[in-house]
């Protein structure tokens, strides 16, 4: 880590780092929660699932789905794409790694 004093404490945590690579996943999914909440409410409600009508309660509802969603698309997607990095060179005159 590259930062020097307190702050450097906070971003070496393992948490900070998890949530800094699942952090595009929670800003691409987190708009959409509510809906699919909704959702889920309307296919499950007579399972017994419904969304709190509390807003503190559905804020923290919402962040564990985003939390959930965005770490199942870091582990299925981004992790298998990034992967393919290594066969598209990005410096002229570089070779491809063997696959």
């Amino acid at each position: 880590v590259g930062f020097k004093g307190g702050f450097r404490h906070v971003v070496a945590n393992p948490v900070a780092q998890y949530f800094g690579r699942i952090s595009y996943g929670l800003y691409l999914y987190h708009m959409f929660m509510k809906y699919i909440g909704s959702m889920l409410e309307n296919k499950f409600g007579r399972f017994g699932f419904h969304m709190p009508k509390d807003e503190v309660a559905q804020f923290f509802v919402l962040l564990a789905m985003s939390i959930v969603t965005a770490a199942a698309s870091e582990i299925l997607l981004e992790r298998p794409i990034n992967r393919l990095k290594r066969l598209f060179p990005t410096e002229p005159g570089k070779e491809v790694a063997k696959a």
